[in-house]
């Protein structure tokens, strides 16, 4: 089975809560770079709207060429399949997991983004993001029963599968706690751009590939392509 593992994208079919409303909500009572509180206030703006509505599924939510690009890729990939997302705001997703709309992101310097600088004053952006993902790793909902990290989905293959991760740097410096804890694995492929390549631990440098790159808001999608060209020209898995 092909488990195929993307990010999130910023464009969205629904609009939602972003991180900054969740600190705003709790500045008031003196709280301050505390990543577990905003956390914890985010999960209960995210449960809200969620009960509220709309829903669509994940697979649905994300807009842009980015994302067309992912799904293209991921589309000519034969049966069995799964998309996997790495979303900021929601965790670990499947494709036909159902979700809200949302505002977070890893990336920084923008108005979703996941560090809240008017929040987190003495906390830098690196600690904040991977508490964040150890965070988001730790939180399961009932409405999402599947693994919630990528150290849960490596230990959740299959003999003959493979799980393919393509993602930009700033995803996968988040997520460098759980990529650290990955077991070196032949059925793991890191799919990445020159500029993400220095973002993964040394552990897993020898399942990395790096491919070039035309157009940099999209690399992750195009080493993507390359990699699961290469694959299926291989038949595997």
């Amino acid at each position: 089975m092909w488990h195929v593992v993307v990010t999130c994208v910023k464009d969205k079919a629904l609009v939602g809560p972003k991180v900054s409303d969740a600190a705003k909500e709790i500045a008031p009572r003196g709280v301050r770079n505390d990543v577990r509180a905003l956390f914890k206030e985010w999960t209960q703006f995210v449960d809200v709207r969620f009960a509220q509505g709309p829903r669509v599924a994940a697979s649905q939510l994300y807009r842009g060429n980015l994302w067309f690009r992912y799904c293209e890729a991921f589309r000519r990939l034969p049966e069995p399949k799964c998309l996997w997302i790495i979303s900021a705001g929601l965790g670990l997703l499947q494709g036909d997991d159902l979700v809200c709309g949302y505002g977070a992101t890893f990336l920084p310097h923008v108005e979703d983004s996941v560090y809240v600088a008017h929040y987190f004053t003495a906390l830098g952006q690196s600690e904040v993001h991977r508490e964040w993902w150890n965070q988001l790793a730790l939180w399961k909902p009932s409405r999402w029963v599947h693994p919630r990290s990528l150290q849960a989905l490596q230990q959740s293959l299959g003999d003959q599968d493979k799980m393919i991760v393509a993602a930009g740097a700033n995803y996968l410096r988040a997520l460098y706690g759980d990529l650290c804890r990955l077991t070196p694995d032949k059925r793991l492929l890191l799919a990445l751009s020159k500029s993400a390549s220095g973002a993964i631990p040394r552990s897993l440098q020898a399942y990395a590939r790096v491919y070039p790159s035309a157009n940099p808001r999209e690399a992750p999608a195009e080493a993507l392509e390359q990699a699961l060209e290469e694959l299926l020209g291989r038949g595997s898995p």
